[in-house]
């Protein structure tokens, strides 16, 4: 039986209050930061990828002389193992690119066979491509004059 002096020891409940609080300001100030380097890390993966795709077509043309259709010439050959007939067919049948590329979400590409010209479309204003502090159209401006 603990004697009638004995001190018993403990956090109080104020000093509980004030550790969650701080723990709470902490982790509002820290994960947003996160979520910005997610958006940042999807728009370079985004231009990397346009970037690589528009040499792999030039090099395509300087190779055949023509631009790889928008509808893939071999169909329904699956060339990339995804099941269905893709644009970038004749790029996987040259050897000029191992498979389709993986776009992050919400972000499509649009190709123009006649001209070669490959740009992406921000299908939702998810990202701020431009920098200016919201996700908003003029994002998706910004990404179509990559």
């Amino acid at each position: 039986m603990p004697s009638a002096t004995s001190v018993h020891r403990g956090f109080t409940l104020i000093e509980l209050l004030i550790v969650v609080v701080i723990l709470g300001v902490l982790a509002a100030i820290v994960v947003p930061q996160f979520t910005d380097v997610t958006s940042d890390a999807s728009i370079t993966s985004a231009r990397a990828q346009l970037k690589t795709m528009r040499s792999q077509i030039e090099l395509y043309r300087g190779e055949t002389g023509s631009y790889p259709s928008s509808g893939g010439t071999h169909a329904g050959s699956d060339l990339d193992g995804n099941g269905q007939q893709n644009q970038w067919d004749d790029l996987i049948a040259g050897n000029t690119v191992r498979s389709s590329p993986a776009w992050p979400p919400n972000f499509s590409a649009a190709y123009v066979e006649s001209t070669g010209e490959l740009s992406l479309v921000l299908t939702s204003p998810f990202y701020d491509v431009n920098g200016d502090g919201t996700a908003d159209l003029a994002d998706a401006t910004a990404v179509a004059n990559w």
